[in-house]
């Protein structure tokens, strides 16, 4: 039985590449897990190089990135808690109780965006969590048991697709390779480092700095990064939250001065 939904599903992904007279790819599995699980939007992200920061791979269309890196801002969410435990995380109603205490910032959030439910299941090899496969849908409902059993199907391919495109990427290979990446993380990861010496606390310490001072600027976290690494703005060690200094001269730690992050490439 697995072994025929395994085959249903890598024919839906061949079909979608067929059609575009392509190899199979990351994207074409979202599409037809997309299709699959009747959503609005599918993404596929993997662990970052901190532990609740995930970067993303591919996601179908704008709102689902929004939402991916709304989830990697706040730190909480369907994505974020199914990089941590081995079963799928479901909220299958974003407006009910239960699930607006459980995620307080994100659930209202992706309510306003027109959000009904998300599903997030780990992709994984053993007991090596490595990414999360995330399926969004507009209205609520539960995933019925083809819908559910189909989504692992699609996170197990997902991963066999993922570390394949990155062996052909690395050898150098390929007019059709992996899709590229978003490119934010990046510079996350970059800010987490700095904001780290310039609190003198651990990375993960910084992360939940950023993430702090996103929110109380109501900011994505990935502005924040962009005004700490164009050194727009920085982090002083007895700083408070919302509370930025300016510049101090011939500061070491790449001290900035405070201002909007987003105004972080400006011509002269």
């Amino acid at each position: 039985m697995a072994d025929g939904r395994h085959a249903r599903a890598w024919a839906a992904i061949s079909s979608r590449a067929r059609d575009e007279d392509a190899t199979p790819s990351l994207r074409h599995a979202c599409l037809a897990c997309m299709d699959a699980s009747r959503a609005s939007g599918v993404a596929v992200s993997v662990s970052g190089r901190t532990a609740t920061l995930h970067e993303g791979l591919f996601m179908t269309d704008a709102r689902i990135a929004e939402m991916e890196e709304l989830q990697a801002t706040l730190g909480e969410g369907p994505g974020i808690e199914a990089l941590h435990g081995p079963w799928p995380v479901l909220a299958p109603d974003l407006a009910a109780d239960s699930i607006l205490a459980r995620w307080p910032m994100l659930a209202p959030e992706a309510t306003r965006r027109g959000f009904g439910a998300m599903f997030a299941f780990p992709i994984q090899a053993g007991a090596v969590r490595l990414g999360v496969l995330g399926i969004y849908r507009d209205v609520a409902g539960t995933l019925d048991d083809d819908s559910l059993a189909d989504a692992l199907v699609y996170a197990d391919i997902a991963l066999q697709l993922a570390l394949g495109e990155g062996a052909a990427a690395s050898d150098g290979n390929g007019d059709s390779g992996p899709e590229p990446p978003t490119g934010w993380n990046a510079g996350i990861h970059q800010a987490t480092g700095m904001a780290s010496v310039q609190l003198g606390v651990s990375m993960t310490d910084a992360l939940a700095r950023l993430r702090a001072e996103a929110f109380a600027r109501d900011l994505l976290l990935a502005e924040v990064a962009a005004g700490i690494v164009s050194r727009r703005f920085a982090f002083p060690p007895d700083s408070e939250v919302g509370r930025l200094h300016p510049p101090r001269d011939n500061d070491p730690t790449g001290s900035a001065g405070c201002g909007d992050p987003r105004e972080d490439e400006r011509d002269p």
